[in-house]
Formats: structure tokens, C-alpha cells, sequence
């Protein structure tokens, strides 16, 4: 049986089958080759949208590729893709202090896109890339730090 102590101080706490929470099982779900695709092709449509004022539209877009992709993964075996590297990895996003720091670099992202400002971008997608810090010692033993 695998390891599922990826999170268990976790708010999303609703359970579903084969042991993960719900929100776990939606991680690893978005941790699909086909719905990392479509999202990312939803968000950079999203980010040009946004750059131009035109938030309806570049929202629109990204729900409508969010939809595909969740179409896509519906079936997806959640146990087989959680003990692949990128679904531990998805499953490290969880982590209250990377998903904190990560949100709010998400914001600071997109209030700089809006503005047009490079450095509020940049800030923004630093806190992004830090906010990846926290947690590698859930996808594998040998980042475990040392004391």
C-alpha cells in the first residue's frame, strides 16, 4: 500500500476512495500530461486577455480549457499517477505554506500583467518559483533535510 501521509493536516479533508482526499485526488487529476496541456494553454490565452483589459474573455477561455482537461482526466487512475514523480510533486502544491505563497504570487502576477509593470510581474512570479520550496521531502526521501 502506498504512502498517503502527503498532507493530512489538510483543510480540504473530504474523503473519497483509494485513501486520498478530495482535493488530493484534484491535484493529481491536474497533474495529467493532457490537463497540464490544456491548462497551459488556458492560462497563457488567460495571460494575453489580461494583459489587453479583456478579463471576461481571457476567463472564459481558461474555464472552458479547465473543462476540457477535467473531461480528459475524469477516468484517470489516481493511484497509478500519484506514485509517478510529477503526481508527487502535485501532491507537494498542498502544502499550506507552498499553496499560501504560491496563490499570493499568482495575485501579484497578474496585478502586474494588468498594470503593465514588469518588476510587479517579475515580484510575483519570484514568489511563485519560492513558494516551490516547501515540501520536496514528500516527493522524495532523499530531499529530507538533515538537523
Amino acid at each position: 500500500m502506498p504512502k498517503r501521509s502527503y498532507l493530512s493536516h489538510n483543510f480540504f479533508n473530504i474523503p473519497i476512495e483509494h485513501g486520498f482526499t478530495w482535493y488530493q485526488s484534484y491535484a493529481i487529476k491536474r497533474s495529467h500530461p493532457a490537463s497540464l496541456f490544456m491548462d497551459t494553454v488556458g492560462i497563457i490565452w488567460f495571460t494575453y486577455f489580461f494583459w489587453a483589459h479583456n478579463w471576461q474573455l481571457g476567463l472564459g477561455i481558461y474555464l472552458l480549457m479547465r473543462l476540457l482537461s477535467s473531461f480528459a482526466t475524469l477516468d484517470c487512475d489516481t493511484d497509478k499517477l500519484s506514485q509517478t514523480t510529477i503526481g508527487k510533486i502535485a501532491l507537494l502544491h498542498l502544502n499550506p505554506a507552498n499553496f499560501i505563497i504560491q496563490v499570493c504570487g499568482i495575485v501579484v502576477t497578474y496585478y502586474g500583467v494588468w498594470q503593465h509593470s514588469a518588476l510587479t510581474t517579475l515580484i510575483g512570479i519570484s514568489a511563485i518559483l519560492v513558494g516551490h520550496v516547501f515540501g520536496w521531502e514528500k516527493v522524495d526521501d532523499r530531499f529530507t533535510r538533515e538537523a
